[in-house]
Order: structure tokens, then C-alpha cells, then sequence
């Protein structure tokens, strides 16, 4: 498989080199299509290009000159054309001090990594700029990019501040997760993100790494592998689009392209191992070379931004094959966290869009099978076996006892919530109701 790899390498990097820029020179999103230049897309490309040993030093001064036109005179951030952003800044800083960390010395760089410090929210997040909601997403790249200049600075007074900027990102990151190990989309969603929680667990190993000191534990490896799995679904890889209010465009993320991420985080799996197979079998032929699109190869013509992170994910690939694999075997109370997480967001989106009838007839059909089981118990113990009815209710899985406990839990809480509202009696009382159904059913069912 590895010279399969190497030789897709090549005719990607064939396909940026010669064919990737357009007739002014600069590099377009997407081959053929004209556009914008974005320092984003300019940063991946320079760094892919670098790492596969294509850039001698004077096109690397080129480039990387090339990338710094795209910074903002004024504000020192990057992507000029499309407006500013941690986002656009963090990936171009990535680029400049992994290629030439010697630029750390430069006062325009410099200049573009406080900028970077003071994008980010007083809560310790980074969203898409200042202000913006919190993003593990850009966290990840914000953080990346800034334990880098940590790592190369010798200004204290930057140092200082760099240290200040990473330490409150790892306290935001540990407070916002919402389970153990796994994160929402953004700040405040309760619904579990497989990109988000790759990324942020992401942030919290590059600022491990940088400190030396343990952030993430066994449990919140194994609870977040259970969701970052999830990235190997093809058919999912749409929903991860980032789009911001006021924005004109949206982030489309490639998810082949998280490959280091996963492999910094996991190690090598089954989720690496399945990314790189869909690499393999899913490039878009351009003349004598090769690229990749976002998601399924259906566009005419590859893209350059995620061929280049293609091309990142295939070298970071090739590296971790001399290192033994790694299976994550999820412990029984980690899923038993993650199907009652789950459970309760089925409940909340039922309460959410209304169906607080569904809830109450799927309640009423449950307080009947208790009503059932208390009336064999006691009128018919003697001529019914009851171990027959018990077995009954244990064809349910674990899943789904957790399922309607959590699904009770939260009808009981929006009623309550209600009655507190409306002053009504009578949500009061069927939120009591409910709340002693709870308890029963959470008993019965050993919970």
C-alpha cells in the first residue's frame, strides 16, 4: 500500500504544481473555476507542498511571500479578499512557522500572533473572529497555530501572553464538553459533533504537548473514539458545513484531511485505515494528475485546498505505519454515558418540535405495562409465572430502558418548566406524574 500511496502523492502534488495556479498566478479553490484568492487555501498548499519534499528554498521564499500579501496591513490577519479571520490566520501562521520557523523573528509575524491572541472570546473559545460563537473547530487551528509560536519565541513578554491565551483554551475545552470526552458542534449544543470532538480533543493534545502536562484520560478517549468513529460514515461528511451569520460563504471541512488530527489523538485504527482507503479509490484524474474533492468525487474538477490536505493526511499516514496499530474497546458504563447523552437529546427534540403527544401516548403505553406487572404481582402471583413477565420486559436492550427513562426525565422537566410558565394546575400534577413514573421505571428496570 505504501507505494500506491507515494505514487498518489506525486501526481497530486504534479497536479498543484502545474496545474493548480490560474493565468494571474494565484491559486484558485478549485481547479478551473475562477476565484478569489484565500490564504487558507495558499497555506495548504505550501505546507503539502514542502512536506512532500517538492520546494526547493528559493520557491519556498516565494510562496511564502505570496502567502504574506494576503495578510491585512492594518489588522495583521490573514485572508484579505474574504475578510479576516482566526480561521484564514491561524492555518496561515501554521504554515509560515512549519516551513521557516526562523520567521518568528519577523515583526509582521509576530505582529499577526498577537493579533491571533486578541481574536480570541473572554471566555477562552475562538470563533470564526472576535465575537463569533465558539467553534472547537477553530479552537483547534487557533491553538495549533499559537503552541507553535510558544514553542519558537524568545519575546517573554509574547510568551507571557501565548501561555495565558492556550491555558484559558484548555479550561474552556473542559468545561464546555458534554459528556466526558465529547463535544457539540459549537458552544451550548447538546447534540454530539464527531468533528468537533476529533478537534477539540485535537487542541487539548497540541497544548499537552506544548506544557507536558495530562489533559485527556483514558475515559474521554474511549467515550469520544465511540463518536469520532462516526467520521468514517461517507454519507455524513456534509453535515459538518460551518456557516456563520453575516458570512458569504460557508466552510466545507475535508475530513480525509483530518487524518493527522485523528492520528495525533487515536493513533493508527480502523477510522485512519478507512480514510486512507477512500483516498485511494476516490481521487479525480486531471490530466496526468490527481486531486480530491470535499466529498464524493462528483465535481468536474479537484480541489486544490483539499488535495493539499489530502496530501498532508497521506504523509502523516505513511509515518505512523512503522508504529503498532491501535483498537479502542469502549468500557460498559462509557456507553451506557453516551446512550442516556443521546437519549435525553431525542427527548428535548420531541419536546422541541411539539410531539408532546407522542411522549405522553408512549408514556401511557409504559404505565400500562407497570400497571401490569403490579397486578400480576399481587392478584394473579399464585396461577401466573411472573418470571415469564419479567422476561418480557428484559427483551428491551439497555438502550432503550435508558432511552424512555431519559425521554420521561425530560417531558417531566419541560412540564414542570410549563406549570411554572402558565401557572397551570394540571401540568403540575402530570409533571408529578411523570416524575413518579420516572422513578418507577428507573427501579423496575434496575437503573
Amino acid at each position: 500500500m505504501s507505494k500506491e500511496i507515494f505514487r498518489l502523492i506525486d501526481r497530486a502534488c504534479h497536479l498543484l504544481l502545474i496545474h493548480g495556479r490560474n493565468e494571474k498566478g494565484f491559486y484558485q479553490q478549485q481547479i478551473g473555476v475562477p476565484g478569489k484568492p484565500a490564504s487558507p487555501t495558499v497555506a495548504n498548499i505550501i505546507l503539502a507542498l514542502y512536506q512532500s519534499g517538492k520546494l526547493d528554498e528559493k520557491q519556498v521564499e516565494v510562496f511564502l511571500t505570496e502567502l504574506l500579501n494576503l495578510q491585512d496591513p492594518k489588522t495583521y490577519l490573514f485572508c484579505r479578499n474574504e475578510g479576516s479571520s482566526t480561521w484564514a490566520t491561524s492555518k496561515a501562521l501554521i504554515t509560515i512557522l512549519s516551513v521557516a520557523p526562523e520567521k518568528i523573528r519577523d515583526e509582521r509575524i509576530l505582529n499577526s500572533v498577537v493579533a491571533l491572541i486578541e481574536t480570541q472570546n473572554t471566555n477562552g473559545g475562538w470563533g470564526y473572529t472576535k465575537g463569533y460563537i465558539n467553534r472547537p473547530y477553530y479552537c483547534y487551528f487557533a491553538v495549533k497555530a499559537l503552541t507553535l509560536a510558544y514553542m519558537l519565541c524568545t519575546d517573554n513578554k509574547i510568551k507571557c501572553r501565548l501561555r495565558a491565551s492556550l491555558k484559558r483554551t484548555a479550561t474552556y475545552l473542559k468545561k464546555t464538553m458534554i459528556e466526558k470526552g465529547v463535544w457539540g458542534k459549537k458552544e451550548k449544543d447538546t447534540h454530539p459533533c464527531a468533528l468537533s470532538t476529533l478537534l477539540a480533543l485535537g487542541a487539548l493534545k497540541e497544548i499537552e504537548k506544548c506544557f507536558l502536562e495530562k489533559l485527556i484520560d483514558e475515559d474521554m478517549l474511549e467515550c469520544a473514539f465511540e463518536i469520532v468513529n462516526e467520521l468514517g460514515n461517507v454519507n455524513n461528511w456534509k453535515k459538518y458545513v460551518i456557516r456563520e451569520s453575516g458570512i458569504p460563504f460557508s466552510i466545507q471541512p475535508s475530513i480525509p484531511g483530518k487524518l493527522p488530527i485523528i492520528l495525533d489523538v487515536f493513533g493508527r485504527g480502523e477510522l485512519s485505515y478507512k480514510l486512507v482507503q477512500w483516498l485511494l479509490k476516490n481521487y479525480k484524474e486531471y490530466n496526468d494528475g490527481v486531486g480530491w474533492c470535499p466529498t464524493e468525487c462528483g465535481e468536474e474538477n479537484p480541489y486544490t485546498w483539499t488535495t493539499a490536505l489530502c496530501i498532508l493526511g497521506l504523509l502523516r499516514y505513511l509515518k505512523e505505519l512503522k508504529r503498532k496499530p491501535i483498537a479502542y474497546k469502549i468500557k460498559r458504563n462509557n456507553v451506557i454515558r453516551l446512550w442516556i447523552l443521546e437519549a435525553k437529546n431525542v427527548g428535548m427534540s420531541l419536546v422541541k418540535s411539539k410531539k408532546l403527544l407522542f411522549i405522553l401516548g408512549a408514556l401511557n403505553f409504559f404505565v400500562f405495562l407497570m400497571q401490569l406487572f403490579i397486578f400480576f404481582n399481587s392478584e394473579l402471583s399464585k396461577i401466573i409465572d411472573l418470571s415469564k413477565v419479567v422476561a418480557l420486559t428484559e427483551i428491551l436492550s439497555l438502550e432503550y430502558k435508558l432511552m424512555l427513562v431519559a425521554i420521561i426525565q425530560v417531558a417531566t422537566f419541560y412540564l414542570s418548566a410549563q406549570f411554572f410558565k402558565k401557572g397551570d394546575v394540571s401540568l403540575r400534577k402530570l409533571g408529578a406524574d411523570l416524575y413518579r413514573i420516572y422513578k418507577i421505571v428507573r427501579e423496575f428496570f434496575g437503573l
